[in-house]
C-alpha cells in the first residue's frame, strides 16, 4: 500500500511522540493538513504536522487555525473538558528515511474546551 506524504510524516510525528511517552490518540487530517491528537500527563495536545525538502518549517502560531483545528477534534470527543495545548512539529526531509524534527510546545498559549 502506498503512503501519501502526508500519512509519512504524520507517521514519523507519531514515531517521535510515542517515543517522548506522548499517548497517540489519533491522527487525523484537517484542511488538508496532518494532526496528531495526543495526551501528554493529562492535557490534550493537537499537534500540527508539517514538512519541507528545503528548510525546516516556521512553528504553527495561528490561535484561530489551532482552535478550529482541536474544534474539529474535540467534537468527536465524549469528554470534551480538558485542558487543550497546541504543538507544532516540523520536519525538514533530508533523504528518504532521514529528517530533521523540531518541536515546538504550546505554541497557541493554550485554551480550555468545554
Amino acid at each position: 500500500m502506498c503512503k501519501t506524504a502526508n500519512q509519512r510524516i504524520s507517521d514519523a510525528a507519531r514515531r517521535y511522540l510515542e517515543l517522548k511517552d506522548y499517548e497517540v490518540l489519533e491522527q487525523f487530517e484537517w484542511r488538508d493538513t496532518p494532526f496528531i491528537a495526543a495526551e501528554d500527563f493529562g492535557e490534550l495536545v493537537i499537534a500540527r504536522v508539517s514538512c519541507s525538502t528545503e528548510r525546516v518549517p516556521e512553528p504553527w502560531s495561528d490561535r484561530d487555525t489551532f482552535e478550529q483545528a482541536a474544534a474539529f477534534y474535540l467534537k468527536g470527543c465524549e469528554d470534551a473538558d480538558v485542558s487543550v495545548r497546541g504543538d507544532s512539529i516540523d520536519l525538514l526531509v533530508l533523504g528518504e528515511s532521514r529528517a530533521l524534527l523540531r518541536h515546538t510546545t504550546n505554541c497557541s498559549n493554550g485554551f480550555r474546551g468545554a
